[in-house]
């Protein structure tokens, strides 16, 4: 019953590189006219990896006004680590850039840890995150449309469905 666009923006020849998606949904189709989120206009940041999400193209979305962040703060390795091995991540310079730029309040949980530790897989790390912002009420989807979204995928749709629901008590 919603209008829907997804617009996803991948990196380093489509595969392997970051990836930032613009999912705009709304209760009119006249408001979802465009699949690219107009600069500050991010109402909700769901970011699977911190440092993606301070990127140019991930900054220029969001507004200390307007974005709520849910922010997944497993440090995952960048390119230069495989360079050299001591390499700063620089996790809380990045997860404070986070928090100045948007809404006070940034959640930000290691889902990566989360997941491996109560469903045995990482992946799941991504439905958790969906689960958990449905939770806060950021998502304005129904649960029912969401497990229907989970089951016309296709795939690993118990691990999804569980994912979610971990999100939701997290």
């Amino acid at each position: 019953g919603k209008a829907a666009m997804v617009l996803d923006v991948s990196g380093l020849a489509q595969k392997g590189g970051a990836v930032i998606s613009h999912v705009r949904i709304g209760n009119d189709p006249d408001h979802v006219s465009t699949p690219r989120i107009a600069g500050g206009c991010t109402d909700l940041l769901l970011a699977a990896d911190s440092v993606v999400a301070i990127s140019r193209e991930g900054m220029d979305m969001i507004s200390a006004e307007r974005t709520t962040a849910i922010v997944n703060g497993h440090t995952a390795p960048v390119a230069n680590f495989v360079r050299e091995r001591d390499f700063d991540f620089r996790q809380d310079a990045v997860l404070q850039a986070i928090r100045d730029t948007t809404r006070p309040g940034a959640r930000i949980v290691d889902f990566h840890r989360l997941a491996t530790r109560v469903i045995g897989d990482a992946i799941a790390a991504n439905m958790m995150m969906v689960g958990y912002a449905w939770q806060l009420g950021h998502l304005p989807v129904s649960e029912e449309a969401l497990l229907r979204a989970i089951a016309l995928n296709g795939v690993e749709i118990e691990m999804n469905r569980t994912a979610f629901r971990w999100g939701r008590m997290a």
